[in-house]
């Protein structure tokens, strides 16, 4: 059977049912291929993901997974954001950073302040929440220095 949900999520990716394709590789416990799935279905706009769909897959994958994976930990981060769990968000940031600096030769610089600019902003949101005005300002800088110019939507959630 697991070959069978390999074989159908290749088919679903190739064709463009990626959601499909991540059940398949799922059911199939092939933990990685849906990580990676995941992160390319979810990578430019989290806001315009299927945040239940996407808070059901995280948990499906195995914990290591998740947080071997800055770009997972950061999706996770953003849904624990998105519906309140505030500490958890920042828990999940703070191990997405540590992982980044671990391997800060392993990736190029493009993605690493790709991520680290997504981090920044939603520390901003975070302490938005929590009334830090100094903090706010100080992630948004941050996240407007280093966001790649062509990230409008991270790059405008600085500015609110």
């Amino acid at each position: 059977m697991p070959a069978l949900h390999r074989r159908a999520s290749d088919w679903y990716a190739q064709n463009g049912f990626v959601d499909v394709a991540i059940d398949h590789a799922l059911r199939g416990k092939y933990f990685q291929r849906a990580g990676t799935l995941i992160e390319d279905q979810n990578g430019a706009n989290y806001d315009r993901s299927d945040q239940t769909v996407l808070q059901r897959w995280l948990a499906e994958l195995p914990q290591e997974v998740v947080i071997s994976r800055p770009r997972l930990i950061i999706l996770r981060a953003w849904i624990r954001f998105n519906t309140g769990l505030l500490d958890a968000a920042g828990q999940d940031l703070q191990t997405a950073e540590e992982l980044l600096a671990s391997e800060r030769d392993q990736l190029p610089a493009m993605d690493r302040n790709l991520l680290v600019g997504r981090i920044a902003i939603m520390r901003s949101f975070i302490a938005s929440f929590a009334g830090d005005t100094s903090a706010v300002i100080q992630y948004a800088r941050q996240a407007v220095e280093i966001l790649p110019r062509q990230e409008v939507t991270w790059r405008r959630g600085a500015c609110l």
